[in-house]
């Protein structure tokens, strides 16, 4: 499965990404889905286990990748600061 960000669309979604699943359609061609999450940090999901979810809606595969995705992206922003104030000496007490 691989995730590609796309533009936030509409105003409710802040940021989102094309998932390419491992699945295929009739041609052959990879199925994708849009994973979106808003200002409160909530996910959804174009695909078919997420939308036709009951009640509280539990996180799909696709959301499961793509919140991964973002943690990683994340420390690596932690990382690249830390290192930045490890370098100027900021941020050392």
């Amino acid at each position: 499965m691989t995730a590609t960000p796309i533009g936030p669309g509409t105003n409710q979604w802040i940021k989102r990404w094309r998932v390419h699943s491992e699945r295929t359609d009739k041609a052959g061609n990879p199925v994708t889905y849009v994973v979106a999450r808003n200002a409160s940090g909530e996910f959804a999901c174009s695909c078919p286990a997420w939308k036709l979810q009951r009640g509280s809606r539990d996180d799909c595969k696709h959301i499961t990748s793509i919140r991964r995705i973002a943690l990683m992206e994340e420390a690596r922003v932690n990382v690249d600061i830390t290192s930045q104030e490890e370098r100027t000496g900021y941020g050392i007490l």
